[in-house]
């Protein structure tokens, strides 16, 4: 296992997959409920409940990461984004789809521990800083993400965005193996004081994080 503390662009990437999985699908829907043959409310449901279980973990994740470490939470989190994004893309009914999807919430980690990796590492201005830089290298996601979503849906189908997903989450369970070390040793911040910059995932940037320590 790793020892080292992250790459600054391993927090940007964990925080770059909680934007694209909410964005990069939605220019998928029609098509979607198409596919299912269910109605536009049904198909919103997708939106909904990974909304209310991106909620609900936002006020979990914290206190599990103080508790088992920042590592492992993430690593765990990423390898049930990855077979949740290939239950989607396998997905053959409406409600096994919804399943798959609510399980995709769990990318919503990514923004949250990232954060608190950052306030295990540094303290006070410094740490505000590399949270801005974080938040200010994620400015243009959720621009690009509908927008590559829809070229995958236009050119290969909407299961092309399930298949990106899973790649991705895969890719980036790799990486934070090798760059992720554990950055929380029982002292210092806890990153359930950083619940409010978790505003990232419904809000991108422009989260506006107070100065810590």
């Amino acid at each position: 296992m790793t020892k080292t503390p992250p790459h600054l662009v391993t927090l940007v990437l964990l925080t770059a997959l909680t934007v694209l999985t909410l964005n990069m699908f939605l220019p998928a829907l029609p098509a979607m409920r198409e596919v299912f043959g269910v109605s536009e409310a049904v198909m919103g449901r997708a939106i909904s409940l990974y909304m209310l279980a991106a909620a609900v973990l936002q006020l979990v994740l914290g206190p599990l990461s103080d508790r088992f470490g920042r590592r492992p939470v993430i690593l765990g989190l990423l390898g049930v984004y990855v077979v949740s994004s290939v239950m989607c893309l396998l997905a053959d009914n409406i409600t096994m789809f919804l399943i798959a999807r609510t399980g995709q919430a769990v990318a919503v980690g990514g923004g949250i521990l990232g954060s608190a990796v950052v306030r295990d590492l540094y303290n006070g201005r410094t740490a505000a800083a590399k949270l801005s830089l974080i938040a200010s290298a994620m400015a243009v996601a959720p621009m690009l993400a509908p927008m590559l979503g829809g070229l995958l849906e236009a050119a290969f189908g909407w299961r092309s965005v399930f298949v990106t997903y899973a790649l991705l989450g895969a890719g980036l369970l790799l990486w934070c193996l090798r760059d992720l070390g554990e950055t929380h040793h029982g002292e210092g911040g806890s990153a359930w004081r950083l619940a409010p910059c978790s505003s990232l995932v419904f809000s991108g940037p422009m989260c506006r994080c107070k100065p810590l320590g």
